[in-house]
């Protein structure tokens, strides 16, 4: 065989491959073997017509056809390894150039292969890092969110309403001093700060007492289900009749006893802090590598072929999807909730799924320039781990996949050692003090 590139342009390469007489010979047979059953002559039986007689009746170019798309079938992977290509979808076009028993036969490709990808700054990369530390008022923030879950609604009579307080209310609404339809209510419980009812409502109930009579005015949202009340200014008289308030227990050692396992609120406080840290540790880990590889690939050139991106979007989708069964949602259901269609749906993964293709694409770059190999030991040990997560003997599961499964094996196995490289040589730099902060 003997293969060429003829051009490339971007990510799209056109080459021809070659291959001599003795193949087209391989492929006129199996031609002829695949015909020949149904072949009917008068003075032969069927499936017995020689094919030289063939072949003198109809010509040597009676079987090309059949032959030549065996042959690129069989042949074109054989060409694409020996030219080294990385290609990333089907041959857009294999057209045959030249075929004769004398010459043999050549074929045109035209296919998409992964884009070049020119590196820029990927060791010693700068993130900042915000601090793990966990302030006192974050651990009180906590314990009042436990405090909320076991608080009682009790009846307040010597304060005013405020927020997170249930009032009940007498009002009747107004528009151009004309009362509208479904303005008015003899008696309504509202839970202030719920925002359930429209615009400032809620906000001017604060800070009235039981008995108060006063109004208020608010502007229903321009996009009001109303249609006749939408944009507009309405003016509301409102009674305050009953204010019912949160009463949340005291925070001491007793409330630590019943709702947790430990004997005294100091120590219930030291595990609310230590949970916050781990969290606040698991984070800064998960933003620190998200900030590496964004100014890794920011500091990259590559251009991301569609089909790459394309093929991404389908298969967040189909995860998607699946998730959403595990679930018992089918997908039309979601729809129906979201007010998504799969056209929608598939646009909103388009952003992140380009973003994750060309980081794989760095990434694999990174570890062609840093000329990374992946030992025996190595693949055996993921195919060891994936055998375990796919219940299955990891040699079924090799003989299952193939060489294209061990390439994929491969390639996340460089990625992952790729990306252990830049997150060891990158540096962290202590995020500046918010605003606030630097108020203080």
């Amino acid at each position: 065989m003997e293969a060429n590139i003829v051009s490339k342009e971007k990510n799209k390469v056109t080459f021809i491959f070659k291959l001599d007489p003795e193949y087209l010979e391989e492929g006129v047979q199996y031609a002829y073997n695949r015909a020949k059953g149904s072949l009917s002559v008068p003075g032969f039986r069927k499936g017995h017509v020689p094919r030289k007689y063939v072949e003198s009746q109809y010509g040597k170019e009676a079987f090309y056809e059949e032959a030549s798309s065996y042959l690129a079938g069989k042949y074109y992977e054989d060409a694409v390894d020996e030219l080294d290509l990385d290609v990333i979808a089907q041959p857009e076009s294999i057209q045959v150039k030249e075929i004769s028993p004398e010459f043999g036969v050549s074929f045109e490709v035209i296919v998409d292969v992964k884009p070049d990808v020119v590196l820029g700054q990927y060791k010693g990369i700068e993130v900042e890092i915000p601090s793990t530390e966990v302030t006192e008022e974050e651990v009180m923030a906590e314990l009042d969110k436990v405090r909320e879950k076991n608080s009682r609604m009790i009846e307040v009579t010597d304060r005013p309403a405020q927020m997170k307080d249930t009032v009940t209310l007498a009002y009747k609404g107004a528009i151009d001093g004309v009362e509208f339809a479904g303005g008015s209510s003899p008696s309504t419980e509202l839970t202030l700060g719920s925002h359930t009812f429209i615009d400032k409502f809620e906000e001017e109930v604060c800070g009235h007492s039981i008995g108060d009579k006063f109004q208020v005015v608010a502007t229903f949202p321009d996009d009001y289900y109303e249609p006749s009340v939408a944009g507009k200014e309405s003016v509301f008289d409102v009674e305050l009749k009953a204010i019912t308030g949160i009463e949340m227990p005291e925070l001491n050692d007793e409330f630590a006893q019943d709702v947790s396992e430990f004997d005294t609120l100091d120590e219930y406080k030291a595990s609310i802090k230590e949970n916050l840290e781990r969290g606040k540790e698991t984070k800064r880990r998960i933003d620190k590598r998200s900030a590496i590889i964004d100014k890794v690939c920011a500091n990259a050139q590559v251009g991301v072929p569609q089909i790459m991106i394309d093929e991404k979007v389908e298969a967040m989708f189909d995860e998607a999807k699946e998730n959403l069964s595990r679930q018992g949602i089918s997908i039309d259901l979601y729809y129906t909730y979201t007010k998504h269609t799969e056209e929608s749906l598939k646009e909103e993964f388009r952003g992140p799924a380009e973003k994750n293709v060309k980081a794989k694409l760095v990434l694999e770059a990174i570890a062609k320039a840093e000329n990374m190999e992946v030992s025996d030991e190595e693949y055996r040990e993921k195919l060891e781990h994936l055998s375990k997560i796919y219940n299955m003997e990891a040699e079924k599961l090799e003989k299952s996949i193939g060489d294209a499964g061990r390439k994929a094996f491969t390639d996340d196995i460089l990625i992952d050692r790729a990306f252990d490289l830049i997150e060891d040589e990158a540096i962290e730099i202590p995020a500046a003090p918010k605003a606030e902060e630097k108020a203080e």
